[in-house]
């Protein structure tokens, strides 16, 4: 889901320290410094990026550790939903800060001022509250309420460090410093009391603090240092539906020397060793020598035996702490090292490699160490020989970072795609929006079958695998779901099937049937994929089926605003009707025929059939001066720097939205890649090493990955396509491993000669390439790219309608 832009600056500034209390922390990152604590504009690589003359930044000397290049706080304002803390690439634990407005999902604001514990779970960048389990806060001095915002601390960002594995920062009420590591699946956080606080040093579990509402909780004190648990809450934006139980097995490093409950009120430190409610937590004092104690919190979906079991299997023998801090490290530098970049700009690089970061936060491992984990129909099932994922935001993620993990991370595609397998099984229908084991049915269209395509195309899976679920596929594109089910299915299927369209009808309780011109053109690219993978499969009936309503968007095309408009459910076109309408995320709640976004910017949700599109709207040429208007070309050719404010407002293109992400590369569908390739230049200024730095959501990596995508100039423009489409690369040079027996340990090397932002030649292997396009086959297995460019745009490569990609539902 979208959210508005921040286009603030932040100062540069050096190192600082700052003293709180009786704590002097160095900032290593802080809020106006570049990562490892150097200035944001320090010399990083010795060429300078293609974006360089709108970046405004200094190039400089490379250096082999990315995590360096990683800004976690980048996503944290202006609607980014990313959080700073501690995780492992898609890690079940992510102990990270709760700030004051608990913004959805990161939980984290930069702009409040407050921090109310940490706690052990998040997610990465949803438009809606999820999770927030199990918050830990340590405070010293009586305890005087057991409300979060009671004894949350104010704090400030030239104390805090956030680096890929790591988060610190000093609570300044209490003088005390919290840091934070993570395994896969254990919170680790380490607090650091006073020299002057010698008594009532203590942490305090709430179980009442969560993201969403608390609707059971329950705790033991199972020992002298142990506490066992759980807490369910709502489920993201559908609150109402089955609860989101986390299980939590917490360890500290040094035995209790008292311990209270509390329940809806103060703590009583003489009651019981557990307790049951909606509002409850436990108070944990150290006796006066324990100034540093440490936290170490198992999680699980399953049951606190399990989140013990997890905590055992992933506990260092002989290390503490820093030995999992180190460890994290370790795991991100290499992954990271999956995209190797050099030549670009300091700002550039920081950009780039937080994307990436941001990138490979989600999906999360689902399944406990031992391989059990809570399925759909909510009951224990064991992943084999793979490990279980969830928190699958389908609508936003197969666009583009799917597509990434095909490429660098195949073998967690893979598991992702199995997940998917599974939990279709036990759902009985096919999900689209999974959080834990919850199908939230959050965002329309049918995203989970252009999943299934996209990993069929890739060869991340093989027919045999997908089989099972074809069924399923097909049941929900061609039938409503049962009515008894809480799954919403493709509503309006019944219209869309006879009619070609699903009807725009406010008065419905259904979300979809208010979004109705969005849904169709969802549908029908589903459709597409569905097609390919019933041809795959052998269903020919089916597949020549799916592709003829591959063209159902045909059904709401209108000639005289040369747009796909709502139809009401007599056939007519909706009145009165404003192509550059925006409907924002759920408001106002009838979104006047389309879903999070204008009339303008779905115009060009047809990848699948991008000649057809041409043709509707009056030829290449005429389409081709739609698109121009809608991102204000002229003006961000010329100054792409300009592209945030031409691109505010009036329904144009938002590159932190879903459905017009794929649009600046529909000029190279057209035969005009010399303009995808600035306006792709001109979207890369939008995103910046800053708090307010993403163009919106970050949406589990949706957003961020479309960065990473658009940096190496390889883009899925139609998914489910075996194909990507060019564009100029930001480096003069990238290293892309390709894990995977198809590369044979080959990476694939991408190389600019340095001209300019415009492609005039390419050559893979040396040999010449003429398109804008390039086949999956043909990269699978590596070998090199190397693109000539210079400062103008050159017309002539990869231009004119030879140039362009078979359709991937032409006809």
């Amino acid at each position: 889901m979208a959210a508005s832009r921040s286009l603030s600056r932040r100062v540069i500034i050096a190192i600082v320290v700052v003293c709180a209390a009786a704590i002097c922390v160095p900032a290593v990152w802080s809020a106006s410094s570049g990562p490892g604590g150097r200035p944001a504009s320090a010399r990083l690589d010795g060429a300078t990026g293609i974006d360089a003359a709108q970046d405004g930044a200094v190039p400089g000397a490379s250096t082999a550790d990315f995590t360096r290049d990683v800004d976690p706080f980048v996503g944290s304002s202006a609607g980014g939903d990313t959080f700073p803390g501690a995780t492992l690439p898609f890690g079940m634990a992510q102990p990270s800060p709760d700030t004051t407005s608990k913004p959805a999902g990161g939980g984290y604001a930069y702009s409040d001022k407050k921090i109310l514990g940490f706690s052990a779970v998040h997610v990465s960048g949803p438009g809606c509250p999820s999770l927030g389990h199990v918050s830990l806060m340590p405070v010293t001095g009586k305890v005087r309420s057991t409300s979060a915002a009671g004894y949350a601390s104010s704090f400030s960002h030239r104390t805090e460090t956030a680096r890929p594995g790591y988060y610190a920062v000093s609570l300044l009420r209490y003088g005390t410093k919290a840091e934070m590591t993570a395994t896969e699946r254990t919170a680790w956080e380490r607090f650091t009391f006073p020299r002057r606080a010698r008594t009532q040093r203590q942490v305090l579990l709430n179980l009442g603090a969560a993201q969403d509402k608390t609707s059971a909780a329950n705790l033991t004190i199972a020992g002298p240092d142990t506490v066992t648990g759980s807490q369910s809450t709502g489920v993201f934006c559908d609150p109402g539906y089955r609860p989101v139980t986390v299980y939590f097995a917490a360890r500290f490093s040094r035995p209790f020397a008292a311990t209270g409950t509390w329940n809806n009120g103060p703590v009583n430190w003489r009651g019981g060793k557990s307790a049951r409610g909606t509002a409850i937590g436990a108070a944990l004092r150290f006796a006066g020598g324990a100034r540093q104690v440490t936290a170490r919190i198992g999680v699980s979906y399953t049951s606190a035996a399990d989140a013990a079991a997890n905590l055992a299997a992933e506990t260092p023998h002989g290390g503490g702490f820093d030995a999992v801090r180190a460890r994290a490290h370790r795991t991100w530098r290499q992954w990271l090292d999956r995209i190797a970049a050099t030549g670009a700009t300091a700002r550039q690089r920081v950009t780039f490699y937080t994307a990436l970061y941001h990138s490979l936060i989600e999906p999360n491992v689902f399944s406990d160490d031992n391989g059990r984990y809570l399925g759909m129909d909510g009951k224990i099932h064991t992943a084999s020989g793979r490990a279980e994922y969830t928190n699958l935001s389908l609508w936003d993620t197969y666009r583009t970072q799917a597509e990434l993990l095909d490429l660098i991370a195949p073998d967690i595609a893979r598991d992702i795609i199995l997940s998917l397998v599974s939990d279709t099984r036990e759902l009985g229908w096919v999900p689209r929006w999974v959080l834990a084991n919850t199908e939230t049915n959050t965002m329309s269209g049918d995203s989970v079958t252009e999943m299934f395509a996209d990993a069929l195309a890739a060869g991340i899976v093989t027919p045999a695998e997908v089989r099972p679920v074809y069924p399923y596929l097909k049941k929900n594109a061609t039938e409503a779901a049962p009515p008894a089910t809480h799954e919403d299915g493709r509503q309006g299927i019944a219209s869309y099937r006879a009619r070609g369209y699903v009807p725009y009808d406010p008065s419905s309780q259904q979300y979809f049937l208010k979004s109705g011109a969005s849904a169709t053109l969802e549908y029908a690219l589903a459709d597409c994929g569905l097609s390919h993978i019933a041809g795959t499969l052998g269903h020919q009936g089916d597949e020549k089926d799916f592709a003829a309503s591959a063209h159902n968007y045909r059904s709401e095309f209108d000639p005289s605003t040369r747009t796909f408009r709502p139809r009401r459910p007599d056939g007519s076109f909706l009145k009165p009707f404003s192509p550059s309408f925006l409907s924002l995320p759920y408001v106002p709640a009838d979104a006047r025929g389309y879903d999070e976004g204008s009339a303008l910017q779905y115009r060009w949700l047809v990848p699948q059939d991008t000649s057809d599109l041409a043709r509707l709207l009056g030829g290449r040429s005429a389409a081709v001066g739609d698109l121009d208007r809608l991102f204000d070309f002229g003006r961000v050719a010329a100054r792409p720097g300009d592209a945030a404010g031409a691109w505010t407002g009036g329904g144009r293109y938002d590159p932190g939205n879903e459905p017009d992400l794929q649009a600046p590369y529909t000029y190279d569908a057209l035969g005009a890649p010399w303009r995808t390739q600035a306006v792709v230049r001109a979207a890369r200024t939008v995103y910046r090493p800053a708090p307010g730095g993403l163009p919106g959501n970050d949406d589990l990596g949706e957003t961020s990955a479309w960065y990473v995508m658009s940096a190496v100039g390889l883009y899925p423009y139609a998914p489910g396509q075996e194909t990507y489409a060019l564009t100029t690369p930001l480096f003069r040079r990238a290293v892309v491993a390709l894990p995977g027996p198809r590369s044979r340990g080959r990476p694939l090397v991408i190389t600019t000669d340095g001209g300019g932002g415009y492609v005039r030649g390419l050559t893979q292997d040396g040999r010449g390439v003429g398109t804008a396009w390039l086949g999956r086959p043909a990269l699978a297995g590596g070998g090199t790219l190397a693109y000539r460019t210079q400062a103008g745009p050159d017309r002539s490569w990869g231009a004119g309608p030879s140039a362009a990609p078979a359709d991937y539902c032409g006809g």
